[in-house]
């Protein structure tokens, strides 16, 4: 942990809602499984040291490794599509924006939380459109979709 200063920091796991388990992904729901399980592990243990740790849990993303597998435009894609509120599958800005949030000071006091979300997360985060400049460097205004997992000030005390 030399890589962060004593003001603390932000680890962003990215994990899956595959941790879940579906069939034929066996392999890959238990490492997104173990992702979710070191996530809050992680946070007691670098509590102390004010670094925060959470995991980003998507569900289907459009990145190049998912076109590379044959994910998308097929059956699988409509299948997802069909299962999720937004009907569409999720665009790497969906989950960057909640990215961002985590590893600001804003996200201060959220930590060993898993946001596991498929098309409801995106969807609210795709209403709001981008985040605003921030006022001052590392601080970010706080999406509505993640506003419900975020602390109150009368949490604090």
């Amino acid at each position: 942990m030399a890589r962060f200063n004593p003001a603390g920091g932000s680890i962003i796991n990215i994990s899956s809602v595959a941790a879940a388990g579906f069939p034929t992904g066996s392999v890959y729901g238990a490492t997104k499984g173990a992702v979710d399980s070191i996530t809050g592990a992680l946070a007691q243990e670098l509590g102390p040291k004010k670094i925060r740790v959470n995991s980003l849990s998507p569900g289907m993303i459009e990145t190049e490794g998912a076109h590379a597998a044959g994910f998308i435009g097929g059956d699988f894609q409509k299948e997802i599509e069909k299962k999720n509120s937004a009907r569409r599958i999720g665009q790497p800005g969906d989950i960057a924006t909640v990215a961002a949030f985590l590893a600001s000071d804003d996200s201060g006091w959220v930590t060993a939380k898993s946001f596991r979300r498929r098309a409801v997360l995106a969807s609210n985060l795709r209403q709001t459109g981008p985040l605003p400049r921030p006022e001052r460097p590392g601080h970010y205004a706080l999406p509505p979709a993640v506003a419900a997992c975020a602390p109150r000030p009368s949490d604090s005390r």
